[in-house]
């Protein structure tokens, strides 16, 4: 399942990159932005025909998908072999959280100097006006990451679970069962009590912390133990796994067209609440088709061997590079909204969006251009190896201590 793949089979993803992590994330990345476009431009009052996306057809937001993949990266390379989380760990760890959170407000910056030629109603449907007319507190709940326009607020969350990574991987090093009883139980809270307050199904904008941290460090508890190779076995060497997951999305599809898209299936308007697909506390649902994604995609990866072709190696390169996909993306996105807004033509908006791809993988490439991973290294996939030391798992998104910073998420 790696790029030491044998005739027997997934290879020990210690052996070398997990590539088809790196084709999942950007994937993701992909389906998340084109969805983004999607419904900024749907916020502003006029229905814009979308690309076909997860989030289009299924109760999954992508999103949920990529933390869960992102933590389990960290946990197979910087979790794996540490014995204690140190001061080099904390320091590490805390200096890619200040770089997202970098990241973030630069790109920030160069979208509030786009919006000099946007409307009010752009401005509105992106959360954008509150910083004209009030500046100084939306850059101040900016800064402290209590609030963020339309798009900015996934890294504001991926910067929190960096700065909270040193006490968790302190508690799940020393107690992994209160670990996992924490994620477990933070989440079952945030859920019952969203439910006691009678939070709307998947039309909260926000995000709860407390529910999403399942992801991104249920991850990386699976992470630790580099069990990758045996879960893309199971999946790939029994037939009914990938039924049963094929199965299920198709229940998931037909449940959520319903509820979303009546008309579609020809019936009543809103004849169904589908219950569980929250997506403010990420529902029981919402998690379980999630996983079903994951399953299908790993499968999927094996079977046609995705990450050997140019398609699926353009991919992996957004996976690999996430946190510039994700800033061009958010960049690109309000590119796409002030083309809908001067034109409301479907034409453009889907011109926009093939445009809004294109600038994506442009932008990667120009980034793995200029900052390579390894110095000297070939763009051509190597030739099947042996097992090889478990340093050679460095050779991910996630960097071990001392290596230089390349463009991928940290």
């Amino acid at each position: 399942m790696s790029q030491t793949r044998s005739s027997e089979g997934p290879a020990s993803p210690a052996a070398g990159r997990i590539l088809e992590l790196d084709f999942i994330r950007g994937f993701m990345l992909i389906s998340m932005s084109l969805n983004h476009g999607t419904s900024l431009c749907r916020e502003m009052g006029r229905h814009a025909a979308s690309p076909i996306t997860i989030a289009q057809v299924l109760p999954s937001t992508t999103t949920e998908i990529f933390f869960l993949m992102s933590g389990y990266l960290f946990g197979h390379v910087r979790l794996a072999k540490l014995e204690s989380v140190d001061r080099r760990f904390v320091g590490d760890t805390l200096r890619r959280a200040w770089q997202l959170y970098c990241y973030n407000a630069v790109t920030l910056l160069l979208v509030v100097a786009m919006l000099g030629l946007a409307g009010q109603t752009l401005l509105g449907a992106s959360r954008f006006d509150v910083f004209v007319h009030d500046p100084i507190n939306a850059v101040r709940d900016f800064v402290l990451m209590r609030s963020a326009p339309f798009g900015f607020d996934v890294l504001q969350l991926y910067a929190i679970f960096f700065l909270a990574t040193p006490l968790f991987a302190a508690l799940m090093m020393r107690w992994p069962a209160v670990a996992l009883a924490w994620l477990v139980g933070s989440w079952l809270v945030v859920g019952l009590w969203s439910e006691t307050v009678g939070l709307a199904h998947d039309e909260t904008i926000g995000i709860n912390v407390w529910a999403w941290q399942i992801t991104f460090f249920g991850g990386m508890m699976l992470g630790i133990g580099r069990r990758y190779g045996a879960i893309a076995a199971f999946i790939v060497g029994r037939p009914f796994v990938i039924r049963v997951a094929t199965l299920l999305l198709a229940i998931f599809a037909f449940a959520w067209l319903g509820q979303k898209y009546p008309h579609r299936l020809g019936l009543a308007e809103e004849p169904w609440i589908v219950p569980g697909v929250d997506r403010a506390t990420l529902g029981p649902l919402k998690i379980l088709c999630s996983l079903c994604v994951v399953v299908v995609m790993i499968w999927l990866s094996d079977r046609f061997r995705v990450v050997e072709t140019r398609i699926g190696h353009a991919v992996m390169m957004l996976g690999r590079h996430s946190l510039t996909c994700f800033c061009a993306s958010n960049f690109g996105l309000y590119g796409v909204a002030l083309a809908w807004q001067e034109t409301g033509s479907h034409a453009v908006f889907w011109l926009a969006e093939g445009l809004f791809v294109a600038f994506i993988f442009a932008w990667v490439a120009l980034v793995n251009a200029v900052m390579p991973e390894r110095k000297g290294g070939s763009a051509k996939r190597p030739e099947p190896v042996k097992l090889a030391p478990d340093t050679a798992a460095a050779a991910t998104d996630w960097a071990l201590p001392g290596a230089s910073p390349v463009g991928g998420v940290r």
